[in-house]
């Protein structure tokens, strides 16, 4: 099912890669349940991702609200980062992550596209993440 969400991600964003990740509320990291264009290293990498790691999704699930970066390299809080280093690496520019909330607002879980080149994310991007985002997040928490 998220593998499924995922491809639809992609597809409706034109993204190139993308990844979802499921909360372990023990332990409040992230781990990667569904990816799509990614090698080894970068899953190795992001294999464990808590809140305040400095990543996109771990960005992301503290603000608990989506986090979108046009440039890796310039991103003024990503560039210079063990994480920016993994995701130029990994071929990646632009990252949109979007928190799967529960109806409560808490974190379940993150659904994040990768573009090749640096990329300006539109509200229509946002907008269907956010749709897709609350779908997901309605089938892991009926």
């Amino acid at each position: 099912m998220m593998d499924a969400g995922l491809r639809v991600a992609l597809a409706l964003t034109g993204a190139d890669m993308g990844n979802v990740q499921l909360l372990d509320r023990a332990t409040g990291a992230l781990t990667i349940v569904a990816d799509r264009g990614f090698q080894q290293p970068f899953l190795d990498f992001f294999a464990v991702v808590v809140d305040d790691d400095g990543s996109v999704c771990g960005r992301a699930l503290s603000a608990g609200a989506a986090i979108a970066v046009r440039d890796v390299e310039q991103d003024a809080q990503l560039a210079g980062t063990p994480a920016s280093r993994v995701l130029l690496e990994a071929g990646v520019r632009a990252v949109c992550s979007t928190p799967l909330l529960d109806r409560y607002g808490a974190p379940l879980g993150m659904l994040s596209v990768h573009r090749r080149g640096t990329h300006e994310w539109t509200h229509a991007d946002h907008l269907l993440l956010g749709l897709l985002s609350r779908h997901l997040a309605g089938l892991l928490d009926p």
